[in-house]
């Protein structure tokens, strides 16, 4: 005879299948509501130039927090950003990330060929275009370097550049303010104001340059003189007054 189900068994295999579906929906249900209590919703940004668009942010958004790997997050946005000086990234659980950015700062453009790349104050690129848009001075280079050849992000690290670019910001410190500046070679750099000039040379030690500059400066304002011309390349400075208004 053909064995027959009892109902007893039927309502245990029932039990366990319906004991089945229900786990299996609970952790469905469990495992959605963990993800999405746990997904990026709330991305604080506190950088030193708020007027720096940053790429990269939005696509952190909805991330898994406990997939987000803070030290990863801080080296691809300043990958994707060469403005980036430095960058603290910190997770707060369940759904929020607090980033701190500090920014170089731009110092001046570099005219290259054809187009102009704009440089911080370790000589990195932060911009690369066709034209000047800001009010920084421009750097004539004896050797105009290709366009195409670099990008932002790029540090140009020839000497005479670094020179340059640390001697500018001398001299803005001390109130001279340069509108352009012409490296002709390694034996002399022109900075050029309004109305002066200065010669310096990468050559010689920097140190001993901006202490002549500043020594100079300092005894002429003192005077109420100021100069046309200040040549700082040789050990003994040469400077020509400039003509006082009557």
């Amino acid at each position: 005879m053909p064995k027959t189900w009892s109902w007893k068994q039927f309502l245990k295999t029932s039990f366990f299948y319906i004991l089945f579906v229900v786990v299996i929906v609970v952790s469905f249900f469990s495992f959605y509501l963990f993800d999405t209590f746990f997904r990026l919703q709330e991305i604080n940004v506190t950088q030193t130039n708020r007027t720096v668009q940053l790429f990269g942010i939005n696509s952190l958004k909805d991330s898994n927090m406990f997939f987000v790997n803070e030290h990863t997050v801080g080296e691809q946005l300043k990958r994707l950003n060469p403005s980036i000086k430095m960058i603290s990234v910190r997770k707060e659980f369940p759904n929020r990330i607090f980033i701190e950015i500090t920014h170089l700062t731009p110092v001046v453009y570099l005219q290259g060929d054809p187009g102009i790349y704009l440089l911080a104050e370790d000589t990195s690129i932060l911009e690369k275009d066709r034209e000047k848009k800001f009010n920084y001075p421009v750097i004539t280079y004896y050797q105009k370097l290709p366009f195409s050849n670099y990008q932002a992000g790029d540090k140009l690290d020839y000497h005479d550049i670094v020179f340059t670019v640390q001697f500018l910001q001398k001299l803005e410190n001390i109130g001279i303010e340069i509108k352009t500046v012409d490296i002709a070679g390694s034996h002399v750099v022109t900075f050029k104001t309004a109305t002066q000039e200065i010669l310096t040379s990468s050559d010689k030690d920097q140190k001993v340059q901006q202490y002549q500059l500043e020594r100079i400066v300092k005894e002429l304002r003192i005077k109420g003189d100021d100069f046309k011309s200040l040549d700082i390349r040789f050990e003994k400075p040469i400077y020509v007054p400039a003509v006082k208004k009557l």
